[in-house]
C-alpha cells in the first residue's frame, strides 16, 4: 500500500522502492496473485 500512496503523491522513486520491497518479500508467491501482478506492472511502467 505504501507504493500506491507514494505513487499518488507523485513520489515515483519512493513508490518504486516500496513496490520492489513488496515483490522481494513475495518472490515465492504464486504468479497469479493479483497484488503481485499489479506491483510488477507498476514497477515496469
Amino acid at each position: 500500500m505504501l507504493g500506491k500512496v507514494y505513487e499518488q503523491q507523485g513520489n515515483t522513486a519512493r513508490a518504486i522502492d516500496h513496490y520492489e520491497k513488496f515483490l522481494d518479500l513475495w518472490k515465492d508467491a504464486d504468479p497469479g496473485i493479483h497484488e503481485v501482478e499489479l506491483a510488477t506492472k507498476r514497477v515496469a511502467s
